[in-house]
């Protein structure tokens, strides 16, 4: 729904990200008030979080953590990519987990987080505006990370939005790839 900023088809417009405590693995010049997490979440869709990169020494799989402060069922989520310039929303993994990830932003950590995950979701290269992903799955810990380790390592995006299912889903391991 265009009014809301709500997908067509979730069935909720509570967006859980809204309460949620977000960290990441870095931020793009250590400038918390410019870059920072709190950006993913203020509604201003033309805000910018951005991670720091490869050439900063700051690792290769950066990654955003949302702890939504209990065990959630998920009908969406909705990643709205960098409206201007480059798109760095490509090659990055969506994964839920009843339990904390793994703070590293190395390949270990990074396989660590699938192994754990209730849910996997691979964006691959799509850099559409919006990329909707249609979850249906529960669990307290949502994290979005970079499975590249190429020089282009960054995670620079406007805004996330977590939607809450109206009815309780099962926990089943879910596997999935951007079509």
């Amino acid at each position: 729904d265009p009014a809301n900023n709500t997908p067509d088809r979730c069935e909720s417009t509570t967006n859980l990200a809204l309460g949620a405590t977000a960290t990441s693995a870095s931020v793009y010049l250590t400038d918390e008030s410019s870059y920072g997490v709190a950006k993913l979440t203020d509604g201003d869709f033309n805000s910018l979080f951005h991670t720091n990169g490869t050439w900063q020494g700051s690792g290769f799989y950066q990654w955003i953590d949302f702890d939504l402060t209990a065990e959630k069922s998920i009908s969406d989520i909705d990643v709205y990519n960098r409206s201007s310039g480059d798109a760095r929303v490509t090659h990055i993994y969506v994964m839920i987990s009843d339990t904390p990830f793994p703070t590293g932003d190395d390949l270990a950590s990074f396989t660590a987080a699938q192994l754990q995950s209730n849910f996997i979701y691979n964006i691959g290269t799509n850099d559409g505006a919006v990329i909707p992903v249609e979850v249906n799955a529960s669990g307290r810990y949502v994290r979005f990370q970079k499975s590249t380790s190429s020089t282009d390592s960054y995670i620079t995006l406007n805004e996330i939005q977590i939607f809450e299912a109206d009815r309780p889903v099962r926990a089943v391991r879910t596997f999935s790839t951007a079509p």
